[in-house]
């Protein structure tokens, strides 16, 4: 079947020579690790923030408290684990892979996007663009997502195995495609700019399609 051209990278090279920082935003604040560079198979006993224009690169990393990638910093995390929620401000980025997020993953406005691969994660949420002049997106490969799926812009795509245990929400998405994946619940998809492929897949509840500008095919040849 014909497959879509992905317009945006779905991996981002980070080289950077420092460490991991921890330090005391105040007397009366948990401490926070700043990551900026490199980190191992180390446990990180707090919150970790990658600061605004930064990247930081995890590999075995144990992480207690929430993630915060900050405006415009990259994170890439492989073989980690997150035992809260992972949120990534405007022009941030995230790549989980083999890597499990016991919280949300929340893609805020103008977000540059999300990358998980052989993850598994609570709910994704992708907020609506608004006056952003980034167009998110979200690249889901081989993971599971234990919550809702809720995307309000940019690219969309679930493939490769890909589980949804509970619903799939998009509106107003450049295209929301579903490859070779389960959705536990419904699947929405409305107002895409582009339309919708979803092929090789099940949906257990119901399926709805509406107000797409462009086409919808369902399975390998057929149109709706």
């Amino acid at each position: 079947m014909p497959r879509r051209t992905v317009t945006k990278l779905a991996t981002v090279s980070a080289v950077v020579a420092a460490s991991l920082l921890v330090v005391a935003p105040s007397a009366h604040a948990d401490l926070v690790t700043h990551c900026v560079g490199t980190g191992g198979a180390v446990t990180v006993p707090n919150d970790l923030l990658v600061p605004a224009g930064k990247s930081c690169t995890l590999t075995g990393t144990t992480i207690t408290g929430n993630v915060s990638v900050a405006a415009g910093a990259n994170l890439v995390v492989v073989g980690g684990n997150v035992s809260g929620e992972v949120r990534v401000a405007a022009d941030g980025y995230l790549d989980a892979t083999d890597t499990t997020i016991g919280g949300q993953v929340v893609l805020a406005a103008g977000g540059y996007g999300a990358f998980l691969r052989d993850a598994r994660t609570g709910a994704v949420t992708v907020r609506p663009k608004g006056s952003a002049t980034i167009d998110s997106f979200l690249f889901v490969e081989g993971s599971t997502i234990a919550g809702n799926v809720v995307v309000g812009a940019g690219e969309v795509r679930l493939d490769r195995n890909t589980q949804v245990e509970r619903n799939v929400n998009s509106t107003g998405t450049y295209y929301t495609d579903v490859h070779d994946s389960f959705v536990d619940g419904t699947l929405s998809v409305l107002n895409s700019s582009t339309g919708s492929v979803v092929c090789g897949s099940a949906v257990r509840g119901r399926a709805t399609f509406a107000g797409n500008l462009g086409g919808v095919q369902l399975g390998p040849n057929g149109t709706l």
